[in-house]
């Protein structure tokens, strides 16, 4: 049995002025982008169709058939080597079939939604957005391997979805927000040069949006924390928070970071070096993949290597800080060291 935990408080507490003043800023920021205050129609009408495990096949199929390139997306998801299918699949019904309810809901809003708020985006942005959203969901994704407290498809979504208020914030602010995104590093120094220009930042904005959209408590919430994890945070927040720092250190290896990463994966998943540099290159190999199957070009690699040897120094380096705090432990007490061998 699944014990996924299905705590679901509210993303915004509205009864708390503060937050009810947010929301209401956030909302009409939102109002100013096209047809943002419902997700598209056809995913509406998918996810109505697709509320019971037991759906139609046959509407669901020609909902989606109505819209061609929603169907051909689906069907190169089907078809890429994620799946690692014996043979190719044309047929949309038998599609539909293979990816099941809960994977298909998940698919169609994300295909559908970050389609839509990419559009016109300078190269440089969107290569940034598709490079980190792609390293989370994949990271997230692995992180949540083996484990009955977390839902990887959830784990996927809420990685791919969790920058997506950076999307609406390039919308709604132009090229002001472009213009901070280029020059501030993506953690939280990001968020808070968001909140002094524009009073809330896109982890706000996104968890809105999405919350607005339909998404489930669970993935708004890790969308809201992935920077700013709560004292009491859900599995699935941690994993995003997790997640947003992995995708800094795999493409960043000399990131201040590394040492942080390293600890919590310690501490939370008993992850060492080792395991660190499996999941980079898990990561490294399924980027790819993954970046042609949503036909966008990620710009670079992952450089294992580089974070290997990272990782390592930052583990001598440590060695030897404890061995002098051993030392100095020693000549406080009187006593000598031992000798060295």
């Amino acid at each position: 049995m699944s014990t996924v935990d299905d705590t679901s408080p509210a993303t915004f507490e509205q009864s708390n002025p503060v937050e009810a003043e947010l929301v209401q800023r956030i909302d009409r920021a939102l109002s100013r982008v096209g047809d943002l205050h419902s997700a598209p129609k056809v995913v509406q009408e998918i996810l109505s169709q697709t509320r019971s495990i037991d759906f139609d096949l046959k509407g669901l199929t020609n909902t989606i058939a109505s819209d061609p390139a929603l169907s051909a997306k689906i069907l190169r998801l089907v078809n890429s080597a994620s799946f690692g299918l014996p043979r190719r699949v044309n047929s949309l019904p038998q599609a539909v079939m293979i990816l099941g309810q809960r994977t298909l809901r998940l698919v169609v809003m994300t295909f559908s939604l970050v389609d839509k708020l990419t559009k016109g985006l300078g190269r440089r942005m969107y290569n940034a957005y598709w490079r980190q959203t792609l390293t989370m969901a994949i990271a997230g994704t692995r992180l949540s391997h083996g484990r009955t407290d977390i839902d990887a498809d959830e784990a996927y979504a809420s990685g791919l979805l969790a920058d997506i208020g950076i999307l609406v914030l390039a919308q709604t602010h132009a090229e002001r927000y472009i213009d901070l995104f280029a020059e501030t590093p993506h953690d939280i120094r990001l968020i808070e040069a968001e909140r002094a220009a524009f009073g809330y930042d896109h982890a706000q904005v996104g968890s809105r949006l999405l919350e607005r959209w339909g998404f489930s408590p669970r993935v708004a919430a890790s969308t809201r924390y992935h920077h700013q994890p709560r004292p009491h945070a859900s599995r699935l927040e941690r994993t995003a928070f997790l997640s947003s720092l992995l995708s800094d250190i795999l493409w960043n290896p000399c990131s201040q970071q590394v040492a942080m990463v390293q600890d919590i994966l310690r501490a939370e998943l008993n992850f060492d070096t080792d395991k660190l540099i499996e999941l980079a290159i898990a990561c490294k190999e399924q980027i790819s993949q993954q970046a042609e199957l949503y036909g966008v070009d990620v710009e670079g690699e992952i450089q294992v290597e580089a974070l290997l040897d990272e990782a390592r120094r930052l583990f001598v380096t440590a060695s030897l800080e404890t061995a002098m705090d051993f030392d100095s432990t020693l000549s406080l007490l009187g006593q000598n060291p031992p000798p060295a061998i």
